[in-house]
């Protein structure tokens, strides 16, 4: 219900400021309703690349700093409603790697939040596991002096992380 009240807020103060209105990837996985949200003025889009700029909601998975640099500076203004876990884990991350941290970040390989996490710029090696047979391939490319932060996708089996935390350990 609540990604319904920021689409409308996004179309909205589009049509207030006489620009286009998009989502940045499609709201929510349900293709009846990205198609409600298009009829209502909602064009889904991936990147700013031969659009027009207007105001584009970012969803609750989130996107990288890159993406979102590329759209402020296309002149798209932003609606942020990224799940606050997500931004929770984002401000982890930074935390981490100020603190001379590596990067752990357990999710799933081409999934839009795990996209999101991994591409939280910061100056310390990431590394994704998205099953058990990823650990110990991390595993050789960590020193085992250097300290280890993991962040995990809000969407992963808690069973997997729980295995994969272990073998961390």
């Amino acid at each position: 219900v609540l990604f319904r009240s920021l689409a409308k807020k996004c179309i909205d103060r589009a049509q207030k400021e006489n620009v286009p209105a998009y989502s940045i990837g499609k709201l929510i996985h349900n293709p009846d309703i990205v198609r409600e949200f298009e009829e209502r003025g909602l064009k889904v889009l991936d990147t700013p690349e031969g659009q027009v700029p207007g105001v584009a909601l970012i969803r609750a998975h989130g996107i990288s700093d890159i993406r979102r640099r590329l759209f402020e500076e296309a002149g798209f203004s932003l609606e942020d409603s990224t799940c606050l876990n997500i931004r929770t884990s984002q401000d982890r991350i930074r935390l981490a790697a100020g603190e001379g941290r590596q990067i752990v970040i357990l999710g799933v390989r081409g999934h839009a939040e795990t996209s999101c996490l991994l591409g939280t710029e910061v100056d310390a090696h990431k590394h994704l596991i998205s099953c058990l047979e990823d650990v110990d391939r991390v595993l050789e490319k960590v020193p085992a002096s250097r300290p280890v932060s993991v962040v995990t996708q809000t969407t992963f089996p808690k069973d997997l992380f729980e295995q994969i935390v272990a073998r961390l350990r």
